[in-house]
């Protein structure tokens, strides 16, 4: 669950529509609407996510916790995997099919 999945589930959870949280964070419904919609993850600024953190009583940090758990494990893998080639002696062909695998996982 992405930052802004939870945020959303959070209103839902709270009960407070999109124009309440307008009215609690300065944003306009249409700014709200655009980054729980989902297709605008990459675009929200971190001012507005703050502002509705801090409107439903959500810790930031605590928001994007999994975020950064899922790339610190992606990265442990991705060593893991440099590791184990650099073991074995493969051909170039065996080491661009086992990255092509664990980037496509």
């Amino acid at each position: 669950m992405n930052y802004l999945t939870k945020i959303d589930a959070e209103r839902a959870k709270q009960k407070i529509t999109m124009e309440e949280l307008a009215k609690k964070t300065g944003l306009s419904v249409d700014t709200i609407k655009r980054l729980l919609s989902r297709s605008a993850g990459a675009n929200a600024n971190v001012e507005s996510v703050v502002a509705l953190c801090n409107a439903l009583g959500l810790s930031v940090a605590g928001v994007f916790a999994t975020d950064y758990e899922v790339v610190i494990q992606a990265k442990a893998e991705d060593v893991a995997v440099f590791e184990a080639i650099q073991k074995k002696p493969f051909k170039i062909k065996a080491v661009l099919l086992e990255l092509l695998e664990c980037i496509t996982k």
